[in-house]
């Protein structure tokens, strides 16, 4: 199964009037603040909709498991505008309305259907969530490079009952991510990790600790590893699975510690009613009150001084995950990273949705900070696999496939 390539779905004709799942990765606030993961897309969809084909697009957006799930009504426009088309919304994604408004599609339109993960079947995995959610197609199309690494319903789960292709945004993000992965012998080379999710540590700081010469944990990554080593956090935010993490997170600091450099100070905020007060700068190890967080990081000069030589000498630099809380106007790490950045755009990247709402880069960068994570660390994504395991279920597709 290894040997056999991935099923591009640049690839592939396409026949007029045939029905297609569109699994895309459209994560984006209903502001419209960030459309880079919409942006994405098009290719595809525009490649789909111009050969006829009946494209209901699946999207995601919060969580069933903490009730952050949302209607995504909002796409529809945003989708309408980009392709010059009119796409519509159906509330559902499941169930005999969702499967009739599929089935009658025209030929070159395009329905976004409802929340996935405004059922538990979707980050379970669901099997019969999944197989229902097929019912709204014949072929299925996977996007989303966010998501590329979850093993949720309408992302895999959908591939054991139909066949499916990974889309050109996909692919394109796996080649330029690759010459980021494993060591460079010939350059330095510093990673800059922080963010709350598990894929920062579980992923993340283990890959670069280990390929990497220099890793500066900042934000939520900071502060576990503070917690970690016995220092007061007050009530810093540490992220998703801290407890899970931890055995790995020390056995990380073990083998690699001399590798990870900890900034000597941070910057701290009571929070009341919803605001943080006034903020105050502390060394690592002071005291933290048991109502203030970690809200900043401070790069003492020593350390700004030794990041600035390297970048100007060709080091690669990547950076994941918000350093600080930039929403609430705490930006001092977020300033030092936007000029590291911009020592050596081309050879710096940025990964993350957040990463890029909070920080300006003008070089590379990829909108999907867990996924690039799991496969610079890694080195693929079960998804692969599974859609070259697709290809052998379901309907068989009449279009040739290119040499």
């Amino acid at each position: 199964m290894k040997s056999m390539r991935v099923p591009l779905l640049n690839e592939i004709s396409i026949s007029a009037g045939e029905r297609w799942i569109y699994s895309a990765g459209f994560n984006v606030d209903s502001a419209g603040a960030n459309l880079t993961r919409v942006e994405e897309e098009m290719s595809d969809l525009k490649r789909l909709v111009l050969q006829g084909a009946r494209i209901a697009v699946l999207a995601h957006q919060g969580s069933f498991r903490d009730g952050s799930a949302r209607p995504l009504d909002f796409i529809a426009p945003v989708l309408s505008e980009k392709m010059g088309l009119n796409v519509t919304y159906v509330a559902d994604c499941i169930g005999g309305d969702a499967e009739d408004q599929s089935a009658s599609m025209a030929c070159g339109q395009i329905k976004v259907f409802g929340n996935t993960r405004l059922h538990a079947g979707e980050e379970n995995n669901d099997p019969e969530f999944a197989r229902r959610l097929a019912r709204l197609g014949d072929f299925t199309a996977v996007g989303g490079f966010s998501k590329a690494h979850r093993v949720h319903a309408s992302n895999q789960g959908i591939l054991r009952y139909l066949p499916g292709w990974m889309t050109s945004g996909i692919a394109r993000e796996m080649d330029r991510l690759r010459r980021w992965a494993g060591r460079d012998s010939a350059r330095f080379s510093v990673a800059i990790i922080g963010g709350y999710k598990s894929e920062k540590i579980e992923f993340g700081l283990t890959a670069f600790a280990k390929n990497y010469d220099v890793v500066i944990p900042v934000g939520t990554v900071l502060n576990l590893i503070l917690q970690a080593r016995g220092k007061d956090v007050g009530c810093s935010n540490l992220g998703q699975d801290s407890f899970r993490l931890l055995p790995l997170l020390e056995a990380t600091l073990e083998h690699y510690g001399r590798k990870i450099r900890l900034p000597k100070r941070v910057i701290v905020a009571a929070k009341h009613d919803g605001k943080y007060g006034e903020p105050r700068q502390i060394s690592i190890g002071d005291y933290v009150r048991p109502n203030e967080a970690i809200v900043d990081v401070v790069f003492d000069d020593e350390l700004k001084r030794f990041l600035e030589l390297r970048l100007s000498d060709r080091a690669r630099l990547l950076v994941a995950g918000t350093p600080s809380l930039v929403s609430e106007g705490f930006t001092e790490a977020a300033s030092v990273i936007e000029n590291l950045l911009a020592i050596a755009p081309d050879n710096s990247i940025l990964l993350g949705g957040d990463s890029i709402a909070d920080l300006d880069h003008l070089g590379p960068i990829s909108s999907g900070g867990g996924s690039a994570l799991v496969f610079l660390g890694m080195g693929e994504f079960a998804l692969e696999s599974a859609l070259i395991k697709s290809q052998f279920r379901g309907a068989v597709h009449n279009a040739t496939v290119t040499a």
